[in-house]
């Protein structure tokens, strides 16, 4: 036998048929279960959202590390190889890395490559020696006397930082 039954209903205007489960209710969802359903979807999307974008942060995050390194990089590379005969150097910013040629920062752009940082990010702390916000590398050595570190945060999650640390020998590592 199977678990429902139909029960014809006749009147004046139509004919339909509503099911009924063997212990004679109908079919079909309460309000409460609608409810409890919507809520429950409601908790579970909440929780997965939230999940995402704190790993969105991250990656963030991690992205502005790597961008920090690459204009480092950068800087030393090339003035270890001597390009146009001067010294590169890195300036950081809230929200920007700029790639500069010469001992000092110049305001002229044509010679800056500019890094901006994702939205999410921001430069918490500089904390060099010497002070200032240039890390500029020797020619020969790619050493630099702007030795120290660099803290990156989300804006959102206070809470994670990177800190890129700069060596007096020229090396630099991201934590």
């Amino acid at each position: 036998m199977s678990k429902t039954h139909m029960r014809y209903v006749w009147s004046d205007h139509c004919h339909h048929c509503e099911h009924y489960t063997p212990s004679g209710g109908r079919w079909g969802f309460t309000a409460i279960e609608v409810l409890i359903a919507v809520v429950v979807t409601a908790v579970l999307v909440a929780i997965v959202l939230s999940g995402f974008a704190s790993f969105r942060e991250t990656a963030e995050l991690t992205r502005a590390a790597d961008s920090v390194i690459d204009v480092l990089k950068q800087a030393r590379v090339q003035t270890l190889a001597s390009q146009y005969s001067a010294q590169y150097g890195a300036r950081f910013a809230s929200s920007t890395a700029v790639l500069f040629r010469g001992s000092t920062f110049a305001s002229d752009p044509a010679s800056h490559a500019t890094t901006t940082f994702p939205a999410l990010v921001e430069v918490s702390s500089i904390a060099l020696a010497g002070g200032g916000a240039d890390v500029v590398f020797k020619r020969l050595t790619g050493e630099t006397d702007n030795f120290g570190s660099i803290t990156l945060h989300a804006k959102r999650i206070g809470a994670k930082t990177k800190i890129i640390t700069i060596y007096a020998s020229g090396i630099f590592s991201a934590q």
